[in-house]
């Protein structure tokens, strides 16, 4: 079984090097087990990694505890096309290699070279869309 899940992207722009990435996250909200998932990865021979949070105020203090508040980031919001039903299943290079090298999602929108604004509602919002708005229909 999968489903169309909307998933946050956020890239965290190297300061002293212009255009470099230095941390990829990819976060989405399973409906299944009522959690968000985060997973991400540094630039380099960094490993991946993967957690869960149960509310958006944990998952942004981790945003906001991983990325310098002086760096600047990009955020879009992807729509993916049969994510697995599972998200036990899915990794960083599950997400990482369906945004670069198959296609399976649609970008719906992007915001680029972003201060990460902590004192702000943007990233909540985000968070809190990728909850709220969701496809019940699992395809088989």
């Amino acid at each position: 079984m999968s489903v169309d899940t909307i998933v946050l992207k956020i890239e965290e722009l190297e300061r002293d090097s212009p255009g470099e990435i230095d941390t990829t996250l990819y976060i989405f909200y399973d409906h299944a087990i009522s959690m968000y998932c985060i997973h991400g990865s540094r630039r380099g021979e960094y490993s991946p990694y993967s957690f869960t949070c149960s509310s958006d105020k944990d998952v942004s203090l981790f945003v906001e505890n991983i990325i310098g508040n002086r760096n600047k980031v990009s955020y879009t919001l992807l729509t993916y096309k049969d994510l697995p039903y599972d998200s036990g299943t899915i990794d960083f290079y599950y997400l990482n290699h369906n945004v670069d090298n198959n296609r399976k999602y649609n970008e719906i929108v992007g915001f680029d070279n972003m201060k990460l604004k902590y004192n702000d509602r943007f990233l909540k919002n985000y968070l809190r869309m990728i909850r709220v708005v969701y496809n019940d229909f699992v395809c088989i």
